[in-house]
Parts: C-alpha cells; sequence; structure tokens
C-alpha cells in the first residue's frame, strides 16, 4: 500500500523506536508528502530529524506547521528545541519573544524563554521570565521547579528551597524536585 498515509507513519515509529532516525524520517516525510495538512506528521518528522542532528530539516517541518497554524504552541516549542541543540539562543530569544507581544502570554512560552536565557547564561533575564510564567499560572510545577533551579545557580539557596518545596506542594511525587531538595539539604547539612 505505498499510498497509505497509515503504513509509512507505521513504518517511520517502527524505525524510530529501532534508533534508525534517518530511516524513520524518510518514512515520516512521505506520510507528510501523502497528506500535507495532518500536523502530527510533521511534528513525528521533526522529532526525527532531531535525532538524526538534521536541524534544518526539523526546522522546515516545524515551520510548515507554524505556517498554517501560528499559535501552535507543539510547533512553537519544538522550534526553540532545535535552535537550543545548535546553541542559537539569540534567533530563539528573539522569536519568543515575537510570540509572546504577537499572542496571549501563555506561561509555557515564559518557561522556554527561561530556558533559553538560562542556556545563553543570560542568569538574571532567566529568573525574570521563570517568575513570569508564575505569576500567569500559580501552580505551574515547571516553572516553580526551573526558577528553584535557577535561584540556586544564582547562590540563593534558601529561596531555591522554598521553590522546590512549592513545587513538591503542587506535585509530591515530582521526583526531579525531591531529588534537588534533599541534594540541596544534604549540601546545607540539613
Amino acid at each position: 500500500s505505498p499510498e497509505a498515509v497509515e503504513v509509512s507513519l507505521a513504518l517511520g515509529i517502527t524505525y524510530e523506536m529501532s534508533g534508525r532516525t534517518e530511516m524513520a524520517a524518510a518514512h515520516y516525510e512521505e506520510a507528510v508528502r501523502l497528506d500535507p495538512l495532518y500536523p502530527q506528521l510533521r511534528y513525528h518528522a521533526a522529532r526525527a530529524w532531531m535525532g538524526s542532528e538534521q536541524f534544518a530539516k526539523a526546522e522546515a517541518n516545524y515551520q510548515a506547521v507554524l505556517a498554517v497554524h501560528p499559535r501552535d504552541l507543539e510547533a512553537t516549542l519544538g522550534l526553540v528545541r532545535v535552535w537550543l541543540a545548535q546553541q542559537q539562543f539569540e534567533t530563539a530569544a528573539r522569536f519568543l519573544e515575537e510570540q509572546l507581544a504577537s499572542r496571549e502570554h501563555r506561561p509555557e512560552l515564559y518557561v522556554a524563554l527561561g530556558i533559553v536565557y538560562r542556556e545563553a547564561k543570560q542568569d538574571l533575564e532567566a529568573m525574570r521570565a521563570f517568575e513570569r510564567a508564575i505569576a500567569l499560572k500559580e501552580h505551574y510545577t515547571q516553572a516553580h521547579f526551573y526558577l528553584a533551579a535557577q535561584l540556586d545557580h544564582l547562590g540563593r539557596k534558601d529561596l531555591a528551597r522554598a521553590s522546590l518545596r512549592r513545587t513538591l506542594e503542587l506535585e509530591p511525587d515530582y521526583p526531579d524536585a525531591l531529588n534537588y531538595l534533599g541534594y540541596l539539604d544534604a549540601e546545607a547539612g540539613v
């Protein structure tokens, strides 16, 4: 069934699960050719191209989704991951700032911006972005966790611990937060 989207998709998934990301990407691209308006196929292709470190092809797939669905969060964050993998921090930050200026202020975009700033070693900007995410969505567990890590990086250990405790109030079984708080407490002799 050479014209069956499902077959190409299934082959792509099979190759991806076996670690053969270039073969997976080729099958995903074939599925995209057969059904270009189904964005999920482009997410698969982009992820496989990222796994093969073929960043331009991954970027092209995310950009194709955004051309049709400009507010698509998954494609937006995927594109940022592509740029982060290439250490294109300015491009990623500028893109996220444009997204925040042109649409509602989504806390997920602020967390992504904070991560970009953190990777670019712009520590205070990263902290502010995580704080903005929390201001928009107080119960955003991941934002509290990233803020804690940023506070720790800035040497503000007590505030980092408080932010980790808040993370654990929101999600008591958050393994990374449990581990991080345990590490900080052990480091402090608590």
